[in-house]
């Protein structure tokens, strides 16, 4: 969601400096689906993608190091050993207990609760697609082709740096 304040990012060194960094990418064909079913007229930069990289970019000049960049589906197939990897990176103590909770709606997604149904309602993180995908689906509208093809390069350079076993 960096889109929302990109150029604020950009300029904030000290903000991004004072910080730890770790990037979640997903899949752009899945992403822009799930964001058309909510939200058809959702503009280009919505999907997010290049605004990430962006940041990834800026993040990665200021410090002289590479984010820690996780992948979606890594994380959606082998939760806890992505949760402890990223633990051992951040040097936190992993805690089992953090891999499943109570359902529930957190009080600051209330304005956009349609977008979070079914995290809503999770108790763990779960792989909700199987690995292979339908790309019929993004085909069948030309403007979500045009937007697959301005995020898939940005979404491929950061998952080249990808943490996955």
């Amino acid at each position: 969601m960096c889109y929302h304040c990109l150029d604020q990012l950009k300029v904030d060194a000290e903000f991004l400096l004072e910080q730890q960094h770790i990037f979640i990418i997903r899949e752009p064909a899945r992403a822009i689906l799930s964001h058309f079913a909510i939200y058809p007229q959702m503009p280009l930069q919505s999907i997010g993608h290049q605004a990430l990289y962006e940041i990834f970019c800026r993040v990665t000049r200021l410090t002289g190091k590479i984010p820690y960049v996780i992948n979606a589906d890594e994380l959606a197939l082998r939760p806890e050993y992505t949760v402890r990897r990223l633990c051992d990176y951040l040097q936190l103590e992993f805690l089992t207990q953090s891999m499943s909770w109570e359902p529930s709606c957190p009080s600051q997604w209330l304005p956009w609760r349609s977008w979070h149904h079914e995290a809503e309602g999770s108790t763990r993180i779960t792989s909700l697609h199987t690995t292979d995908f339908d790309e019929a689906q993004l085909r069948a509208h030309p403007r979500l082709v045009e937007y697959y093809e301005v995020h898939r390069p940005y979404y491929e350079r950061m998952n080249q740096f990808a943490h996955q076993g």
